[in-house]
């Protein structure tokens, strides 16, 4: 877990940011989704245009000095474990051990992801590796 947050300093740390407050932009406009009530409450609804659009915004300029593969998997599977944790927490829905380790394979799946973009962590996880642009039949 350090070599994951070591490699994230070394990196752009202003790009890491970025995506941390795009995570925090989609859970309060996901929130909002919820408390506009279908679009029918101002408020709520405008804030959560605010915050998605906020959010895309971040995204892409993280995107520009990292891996967009590794931006956008974080973004999601973040978003998505926070957003079920606010769901059962804060809105009291259903929770049960099968929601629970669907959120769980998220976060596994953000972690697993985050590993593999470095070489080695990823030949420690499996050993199979895909080709490369070049040796594919149809050039991309």
């Amino acid at each position: 877990m350090s070599g994951i947050i070591s490699r994230m300093i070394e990196g752009d740390i202003l790009s890491w940011v970025f995506v941390g407050s795009a995570i925090v932009l989609e859970i309060v406009g996901t929130t909002c989704t919820k408390l506009s009530e279908g679009l029918t409450r101002v408020v709520p609804s405008a804030l959560m245009l605010v915050c998605y659009c906020g959010a895309c915004i971040l995204i892409a300029l993280a995107g520009k000095r990292l891996e967009i593969s590794i931006v956008y998997a974080i973004w999601c599977g973040l978003g998505i474990t926070a957003i079920s944790l606010v769901g059962i927490f804060i809105f009291h829905e259903s929770s049960s051990p099968l929601k629970l380790i669907g959120i769980a394979l998220v976060l596994a799946g953000t972690l697993i992801l985050q590993m593999s973009d470095t070489p080695d962590k990823a030949s420690d996880l499996m050993s199979v590796t895909a080709p490369k642009a070049d040796a594919l039949p149809v050039k991309l």
